[in-house]
C-alpha cells in the first residue's frame, strides 16, 4: 500500500504519527500529574497534623517547664523572705537583749552608788556615836578626878567626907574599837588616775590592768567567801607583769581591803572583811575609767 503513496502523502502520514505520538506522551504527562496533585494534600494534611501535634507538645512541654520555673522562683523568694524574717527576728532580739542588758546595768550602778552613799553615812554616824561616847567619858574622868582632889583636900583638912546620897559611879574604860578610815569614790578615782597618768604611752597596758583589777573585785563581789579570790600572789607573773609592776595598782586594791602580809608576799582580803558596796563602787569606777578615753589625762 505504501508503494501506492505518494510523497506527498508519505509526509502527511509521518506528521499524524508524530503527532499521535506527541498526543500519547501529552496525556501520560497530564495523568502523572493530576495523579501527584491528587496525593499532594493527603501527604500534606498528614505533614500539618504531625506538625500541628508537635507544635502542641512544644507549647505543653514549654508551659510545664515554664510552671516549674514559677514554683522555683516562688520557693526561692519564700526562702528568702523566711531568711530575711528570721534575721530580723534576731537583730530584734539582739537589740532588745542589748537594751535590758543596758538597763540592768544602769541599774546596777545607781544601786552601788546608792548602797556606797548609804554605808559612808552609817560609817560617819558611827563615827560621831564613838566620838560622842570618847568625849562623855572623858568628861567623866574628869569628873571622877575632881571629886577624888576635894575628898582629899577635906582629909587632908580633917573635914568630915562629904555625905553624898549617892557615891559617883566607877568608870571602867572600855576597849575602843578603832575606826577604820572611809574609803571614797574620788579616792579610788585618784588612784586610776594614777595608774593612767604614770602610763600614759602605754594605753594597751592600762587597759589590761583595768580588765585584771575589775576581775578580781568582781569575783569577790560574787564570791565573797571563796578565799581563792581574796588571796593575791604578788610573785605572781602574770599579776606582776599586769599590774603589780604598775604604780598605782597595788594600791587601788588596798583601797578596795586587801592587806599586804608581813612578808609581803601576798595580797590577802581577811575573811569577814570584804565590803560588797566599796567593791561594787570600785567595779563603777573602773569600768567609767575604761569607757572615756580621756580619763586621767586631762586633769593636772
Amino acid at each position: 500500500m505504501h508503494g501506492y503513496l505518494t510523497k506527498r502523502n508519505r509526509g502527511l502520514l509521518l506528521r499524524f504519527t508524530d503527532y499521535r505520538w506527541r498526543i500519547c506522551i501529552h496525556e501520560k504527562l497530564i495523568y502523572s500529574k493530576t495523579h501527584a496533585q491528587a496525593r499532594k494534600p493527603e501527604e500534606q494534611t498528614t505533614a500539618g497534623s504531625q506538625k500541628e501535634t508537635s507544635e502542641v507538645e512544644r507549647e505543653l512541654n514549654a508551659n510545664e517547664h515554664e510552671e516549674e520555673d514559677r514554683k522555683r522562683v516562688l520557693a526561692l523568694h519564700k526562702s528568702k523572705r523566711d531568711e530575711e524574717e528570721k534575721a530580723r527576728g534576731r537583730i530584734r532580739n539582739q537589740l532588745q537583749e542589748d537594751k535590758r542588758e543596758r538597763i540592768q546595768a544602769a541599774k546596777d550602778v545607781i544601786e552601788a552608788k546608792r548602797t556606797l552613799e548609804e554605808n559612808q553615812r552609817k560609817r560617819m554616824m558611827e563615827s560621831r556615836k564613838a566620838e560622842q561616847e570618847e568625849e562623855k567619858r572623858a568628861r567623866e574622868r574628869i569628873r571622877q578626878r575632881i571629886e577624888d582632889d576635894k575628898a582629899e583636900r577635906r582629909r587632908g583638912l580633917g573635914l568630915p567626907r562629904e555625905n553624898t546620897v549617892a557615891s559617883a559611879p566607877i568608870v571602867t574604860l572600855a576597849k575602843v574599837k578603832p575606826i577604820e578610815p572611809v574609803v571614797t569614790s574620788e579616792q579610788l578615782r585618784d588612784c586610776l588616775r594614777t595608774l593612767k597618768k604614770n602610763h600614759k604611752d602605754d594605753n594597751a597596758r592600762v587597759k589590761r590592768a583595768f580588765q585584771i583589777l575589775l576581775k578580781i573585785v568582781a569575783n569577790i563581789v560574787k564570791n565573797p567567801e571563796e578565799e581563792r579570790f581574796r588571796r593575791i600572789r604578788l610573785s605572781n607573773p602574770v599579776f606582776k607583769d599586769r599590774v603589780g609592776n604598775l604604780q598605782g595598782g597595788v594600791e587601788f586594791l588596798e583601797l578596795c581591803g586587801f592587806q599586804k602580809l608581813r612578808n609581803n608576799s601576798y595580797l590577802v582580803m581577811p575573811r569577814g572583811k570584804a565590803d560588797v558596796a566599796l567593791l561594787n563602787a570600785a567595779g563603777v569606777e573602773i569600768a567609767s575609767a575604761m569607757e572615756n578615753p580621756y580619763f586621767g589625762l586631762l586633769s593636772k
